[in-house]
């Protein structure tokens, strides 16, 4: 039974010790964007990991393209986080600085205030130009650079591609993963994850290793999750097809599962908050992905309804178009026969004025 549905046989401690101390490390874009989402302090701590395990790292190409496309308008969003902060703190700051309205405070308070509120606006102002300069020097693409520069598996050209778009079409149908929660109609888009889990399948076959993969977008289509949605690892049609293709295991850790069980390797000092960090970020970032994904699905809910209700309303056009033309039919044929009758109305009319003429 093991042998023929590994997908469904949860992995022991020393599975997973074994793929963790063996085999290949692989991460998706969201790992390496989230990068500029942490605490300096935490983003350091995961290069310090990532760094550790440089000789097993390695990057599917697809993921580093992700990486690439969405870094400036990950970068932005960030400097939009503090840029919104500064406002509302100006907007506190003016709120306590009157003395026309409430809150009326003690001058003594109004300087302490204004003091920590001085130091609070330097720090966010500081952070606002460091993502500012993100755009032309970024530290941290320098640093993922020096880390994959050489682990970086090969792109596929176009002719795989369009085999691999294909493919997809029919996996989707069926809801093979991963991948089929992508509701793009853009084919770059909707199959990035399946070219993603492609390229995954190859680095483990031509290196005959076991993968782990670190993501931290947790998605049903990767995510073997039960009731209350506890992860129990990769979904096993996924553990199924590598087994198949490379004939190795694979699993799946969130940032949060890589960070602990790297520190506990190399004896290093990571803290709660730090883990605590990654948690909270993830966790907002997964739960803003399903509200966009549930107002997109109802977005096309919606479009679908309208759709829907311009067919109802085309075929009721139509309807009254045909029976305008039967009325217009109708309408002739009286005309035609009114006609015909004044016609005769005038013949008799004709005949009775020359018949009363010859009795006279």
């Amino acid at each position: 039974m093991k042998k023929l549905f590994p997908g469904y046989v949860l992995k022991s401690e020393s599975d997973i010790v074994r793929i963790l101390n063996e085999g290949l490390i692989v991460f998706d874009a969201k790992v390496l964007l989230n990068l500029y989402r942490y605490s300096e302090s935490t983003t350091n701590a995961l290069f310090e990991i990532i760094e550790k395990f440089s000789e097993r790292v390695y990057l599917p190409h697809q993921a580093a393209f992700d990486y690439n496309r969405n870094r400036i308008d990950v970068i932005l969003q960030q400097y939009k986080v503090y840029e919104h902060l500064q406002k509302n703190l100006n907007d506190i700051l003016v709120e306590i600085q009157s003395d026309n309205k409430q809150p009326f405070l003690s001058p003594l308070l109004k300087d302490k205030i204004e003091a920590s509120f001085e130091e609070i606006q330097a720090e966010v102002v500081k952070s606002k130009k460091r993502f500012e300069r993100f755009i032309y020097d970024d530290p941290i693409f320098e640093r993922i650079d020096q880390i994959f520069t050489s682990r970086i598996s090969n792109s596929y050209d176009d002719e795989r591609m369009k085999k691999i778009y294909q493919e997809g079409k029919k996996r989707y149908e069926k809801q093979i993963p991963p991948g089929f929660e992508q509701k793009s109609e853009i084919e770059e888009v909707k199959y990035a994850d399946l070219v993603f889990w492609k390229q995954i399948m190859d680095i483990s076959k031509y290196h005959n290793k076991d993968i782990l993969l670190v993501t931290d977008d947790y998605k049903p289509d990767w995510i073997w999750m039960i009731e209350g949605n506890r992860t129990i690892g990769p979904r096993a049609e996924l553990v199924e097809e590598l087994h198949r293709y490379s004939k190795r295991d694979f699993h799946i850790y969130s940032s949060k599962n890589f960070m602990e069980y790297g520190s506990s390797v190399f004896s290093l000092s990571v803290t709660a908050d730090v883990l605590n960090e990654i948690q909270e970020i993830n966790e907002n970032l997964n739960s803003k992905l399903i509200q966009d994904y549930e107002g997109l699905r109802n977005k096309l809910l919606r479009k679908k309804n309208i759709i829907t209700e311009l067919k109802h309303i085309d075929k009721e056009i139509t309807s009254i178009k045909n029976e305008i033309g039967e009325i217009d039919q109708k309408s002739n044929v009286i005309k035609l026969n009114t006609e015909e009758g004044t016609s005769e109305l005038s013949d008799t009319k004709y005949k009775l004025i020359e018949l009363i003429k010859n009795l006279n």
